[in-house]
């Protein structure tokens, strides 16, 4: 079919891709076994910039004051409270 699947489930997906791993293997299948054309391969050709990646968790150490936390924080298990008092120092 000249693309690169990968399955998920029980599927197979032609728009996944693993970082450059995919990349590579359209390369590896262009010039070693021919099963990629060289059209199918130059629309392949990129370099994926990841812009903007943060952890939601790291969020509240940015802050001095945290306010308005949610009433669930008290149905929270032991080792979650520590958690939160040890990362976060809320008690």
């Amino acid at each position: 079919d000249d693309k690169i699947g990968y399955t998920e489930g029980d599927q197979i997906t032609y728009g996944a891709t693993v970082g450059y791993k995919t990349l590579f293997v359209y390369y590896f299948e262009h010039h070693m076994n021919k099963s990629i054309s060289a059209r199918s391969l130059k629309d392949k050709i990129a370099m994926h910039l990841d812009c903007g990646s943060f952890s939601y968790a790291e969020i509240p150490k940015r802050f001095d004051v945290i306010m308005g936390l949610t009433g669930t924080l008290q149905h929270l298990s032991e080792p979650e409270r520590k958690t939160m008092d040890e990362k976060y120092g809320l008690k």
